[in-house]
């Protein structure tokens, strides 16, 4: 059974219940529903989908507004993703929000409520979530990102402190080397000479990088090996602010909802932030200008959370895992993209990627390199603090 078979076949049964979860009443029952398919970047419709279910429901004699997010996953047969030994593992998130782990979340982070899974024929899963379109994102303030990055902080930190990682067997271990490994065909693009020439290119880069990127590649091996050797914690390992929302709790106190737990699992104190800083500019919403100004303001409120937590560790240490993170997981895509829309000579890319980020495609390549330039720097910084 494909996704949209599977959401097609909703038992009313099964509704219901979620229905009465989501309005926290027994009672409820369901009077109408309808659903839309919600935008999900960077997934194909045959792995993952994203879909509001809401309608109208009676509620003691009143009929009342109800919605809630289905997440639907499917692995087919002989798909790796379907094995708990691979690091796309597609049951994880499932099984993070079936289980206790993000149910005692720390400082401020928490996750949407948990309504319920579904499961049909053919390795399709659906997991039922708090609708959150009423939350807005992180946004563009880098006071609101210094928030996320303290809340991050006491997350992971509160497992630098006296609690204990999770040994769950779902669990990621290598998200950080399995995300890089899979840039294996832009760093192909890179190596090739003739795609430096390109007119869109050229503009972008004056200067070649191939060589600089080409060596980080050559290292990655020593720095997956120095982040294994520093405190480990757990990690969201996708924290963006496409998946970071902000609101208060019932008591008036800031959270940061973290959504997309798919990669949820071990990593070094920092890796979540050496994904926050770059990915807010490879996606454009901090401006490569302010890249500097971003790390220093989430650096200081991430290491300021560890101390208050109780981290008496060296800060050289979150500073390494920062910048490795940073650089492995961006640069060969902040150089290899790029090249990518250069090299395709349809213009379907160049059409894409100014319809996504909707502006023309010289600004988003000026944004590219720039953040290019930035991270070539953090691979530097990483080097010195392996060294030392």
């Amino acid at each position: 059974m494909d996704i949209e078979s599977a959401v097609e076949w909703l038992d009313l049964d099964i509704l219901a219940e979620v229905v009465r979860r989501v309005l926290d009443d027994g009672s409820a029952e369901v009077a109408s529903w309808h659903r839309e398919r919600i935008d999900y970047a960077n997934v194909g419709p045959g792995s993952r989908a994203l879909y509001r279910v809401s309608g109208t429901a009676y509620l003691h004699g009143e009929l009342v507004p109800w919605s809630t997010v289905l997440k639907v996953f499917r692995a087919p047969e002989g798909d790796p993703t379907a094995d708990l030994s691979d690091e796309r593992y597609y049951r994880r998130e499932v099984l993070a929000y079936s289980s206790a782990l993000l149910a005692s979340l720390h400082g401020g982070l928490t996750a949407p409520r948990h309504f319920g899974v579904s499961e049909w024929p053919g390795a399709v899963l659906g997991l039922w979530l708090e609708d959150l379109a009423g939350v807005g994102t992180i946004g563009r303030s880098l006071e609101r990102y210094g928030l996320a990055a303290h809340h991050l902080g006491a997350f992971g930190g509160a497992y630098l402190a006296g609690k204990s990682v999770p040994t769950l067997p779902w669990l990621s271990r290598r998200a950080l080397a399995t995300w890089v490994a899979d840039h294996g065909p832009l760093v192909d693009l890179i190596r090739r000479p003739e795609a430096w020439q390109l007119p869109l290119v050229r503009r972008a880069f004056p200067r070649p990088v191939a060589d600089d990127v080409l060596r980080l590649w050559s290292e990655r091996a020593t720095f997956f090996d120095a982040l294994e050797h520093l405190p480990r914690t757990l990690c969201h390992h996708d924290a963006s602010p496409t998946n970071l929302f902000a609101r208060r709790d019932a008591d008036g106190r800031e959270q940061t909802v973290a959504i997309d737990w798919e990669l949820v699992g071990h990593g070094a104190v920092g890796e979540d932030i050496g994904n926050l800083v770059p990915v807010s500019v490879i996606d454009l919403h901090v401006p490569a200008e302010s890249a500097r100004e971003l790390e220093g303001v989430v650096l200081d409120r991430y290491l300021a959370a560890l101390a208050e937590g109780g981290w008496q560790g060296d800060p050289r240490q979150v500073r390494l895992a920062y910048a490795a993170t940073a650089a492995l997981r961006w640069l060969f895509a902040a150089v290899g993209w790029p090249l990518a829309i250069a090299l395709d000579e349809s213009g379907r890319h160049v059409a894409d990627s100014e319809r996504r980020w909707e502006r023309p495609i010289e600004d988003i390549l000026d944004q590219w390199a720039a953040l290019a330039h930035f991270l070539l720097e953090r691979a530097e910084t990483a080097r010195s603090l392996v060294d030392s």
